[in-house]
């Protein structure tokens, strides 16, 4: 794990380095991104997954502008699952809807995804409503903490 700074010194952003795939937490990135006087140096040229905060289609054209060729891909996970659970590749014919974040994509492998009302019953297209994760890489509950493992 490398900690990078900004140029007034202070830690501003954690990543998981692979040698050409960085993970990056959107609103920290972002910032980064926006400020620094060399966006370029601080931004892979080949693949980008997004992950920690909302990913917002502002950052994504900013990415656009200064690394066209650049892969991005949203990757999407809850506190309670502590790892990403879905992913969305971001490619460059993408038809954005109207919402001004991009959507949190498809499940991963041996991950289930639904979205249900209160009831616990699943909900329309287009209908708003709880997300609802299973899989092999969920827990069984929260850490020493048996009164949230019930409430949820």
């Amino acid at each position: 794990m490398t900690l990078l700074t900004n140029l007034s010194g202070l830690p501003i952003l954690s990543i998981w380095m692979d040698l050409t795939i960085p993970k990056q937490e959107n609103q920290s990135f972002s910032i980064k991104l926006l400020t620094t006087e060399y966006p370029s140096k601080i931004l892979p040229w080949q693949r980008l997954i997004l992950g920690g905060e909302v990913a917002s289609w502002n950052l994504i054209d900013r990415v656009r502008e200064i690394a066209p060729e650049c892969k991005i891909i949203n990757h999407y996970g809850p506190t309670e699952a502590t790892i990403g659970v879905t992913t969305f590749e971001v490619d460059k014919e993408v038809k954005r809807n109207k919402s001004a974040t991009v959507p949190i994509g498809k499940a991963i492998a041996n991950t289930q995804i639904y979205l249900l009302d209160s009831e616990g019953q699943p909900v329309s297209i287009g209908v708003p409503g709880e997300l609802h994760i299973g899989g092999a890489g969920l827990a069984r509950g929260y850490l020493n903490q048996p009164e949230l493992t019930a409430e949820k």
